[in-house]
């Protein structure tokens, strides 16, 4: 009779694997007998290999190495003692241990599943969630608050903001990187209006004092974030200072 109950399939599992374990440990102590211990230790080791190596074929390239590793070892362990086991029962009982080998093997609750499954009585199973991540590491360490945005200027005082000529292109392309970060660190509109506005005030003068070399920028695909010095020296007009 096939468990069809979920109580049913769990004492069928239950003394399936009571059934199985008494069989394998019957099969090892029969190994150690016939074919012997020697014997038996190097078909496990080699045995074990065999396992390790199916495992890794089997497991997905993804897999963390510490669970690889868990998974190889089981692989390798369960591997090597199913095949001792069935040498010893097959060396000491002959022909006759097909019969329980068989029975555990087409009552496997593995095998009864799939079946239930080919013949609609039960979903697919699906497959296993991946693990969660492990969680961070606190450290003790005090996060550093980001630096206030600058005060916004008054209104009047904005309106005259202009680059005093003294100001060299080094320096301007500096000033015009530096306003990018600025930018991205402003917290209020209002804060991020002045930055917005004095980008604007570098990017005239930096017009205003290489006209060509400027074109040239913008037809090169220029960015907010990026430094224009390496275009400064494409225009007649390019100088140090003014």
């Amino acid at each position: 009779m096939k468990p069809t109950g979920p109580r049913a399939r769990r004492v069928h599992d239950r003394v399936w694997t009571l059934a199985t374990g008494t069989l394998i440990a019957a099969g090892l102590i029969a190994a150690l007998h016939q074919p012997g211990a020697l014997a038996s230790i190097a078909l496990f080791l080699s045995a074990s290999t065999m396992g390790m190596l199916v495992t890794i074929a089997f497991e997905p390239e993804e897999l963390p190495g510490a669970d690889l590793l868990r998974r190889m070892f089981l692989g390798g362990l369960v591997g090597g003692g199913l095949l001792v086991a069935l040498v010893g029962l097959s060396v000491t009982f002959g022909p006759a241990a097909a019969w329980p080998v068989g029975l555990c093997l087409v009552t496997s609750p593995d095998l009864l599943r799939w079946v239930r499954v080919l013949l609609g009585r039960d979903a697919v199973p699906a497959p296993p969630a991946p693990a969660p991540p492990p969680p961070a590491r606190r450290t003790t360490r005090k996060p550093v608050a980001d630096p206030p945005p600058p005060a916004p200027l008054p209104a009047d005082e904005a309106e005259s903001f202009v680059v005093p000529d003294v100001m060299g292109d080094d320096d301007l392309c500096r000033a015009w990187c530096s306003s990018f970060v600025a930018l991205q660190r402003a917290r209020s509109e209002e804060a991020r209006m002045r930055v917005v506005g004095m980008r604007a005030i570098y990017l005239d003068e930096i017009e205003r004092r290489h006209p060509e070399a400027f074109q040239a920028w913008l037809a090169a695909g220029a960015r907010a974030s990026q430094d224009p010095r390496r275009f400064l020296g494409r225009g007649p007009n390019a100088h140090g200072q003014v």
